[in-house]
């Protein structure tokens, strides 16, 4: 047996009205604000491709550092089959001696942390987005 003030309540659940909206005005201003800094913030970034820099490793030789902001073609001292791109504050392989090109098939990179590699080369591409003074071994311009 249900005591008399809960059958009341349960009486009443299906009278009461929610009066609340969905969003208020505030949390609607609050949830735009942020959509518009997130947009923004990503807009500038994938613009700004001023800081992004290549670091190109081939075997035991130095590290050699690309700015990718001039478009220019490179080919590697230490292996001139190796060709790259620079353009559009993108890198690319162009050619490469390797027989199966898994290399040349990657595109242009352009975004930090993107990664390619041309493994009977042993040669390895990878955008960073800066260069700490003392890791510079050659830098090309």
């Amino acid at each position: 047996m249900l005591q008399p003030g809960i059958n009341v309540y349960l009486l009443n659940l299906g009278k009461i009205k929610m009066n609340r909206k969905l969003i208020s005005k505030s949390e609607l201003l609050i949830i735009v604000f942020i959509l518009l800094a997130a947009g923004a913030y990503f807009i500038i970034s994938s613009l700004a491709s001023d800081g992004v820099y290549a670091r190109i490793s081939v075997r035991n030789y130095p590290d050699i550092y690309l700015v990718l902001s001039e478009d220019m073609d490179f080919i590697l001292p230490q292996n001139p089959n190796v060709q790259f791109k620079v353009e559009s504050g993108a890198i690319a392989f162009t050619a490469s001696d390797c027989p199966d090109q898994v290399c040349v098939h990657m595109g242009f990179l352009h975004r930090t942390g993107q990664s390619a590699a041309c493994l009977p080369n042993l040669v390895s591409l990878v955008l960073i987005g800066s260069i700490a003074e003392d890791a510079v071994d050659i830098f090309a311009h």
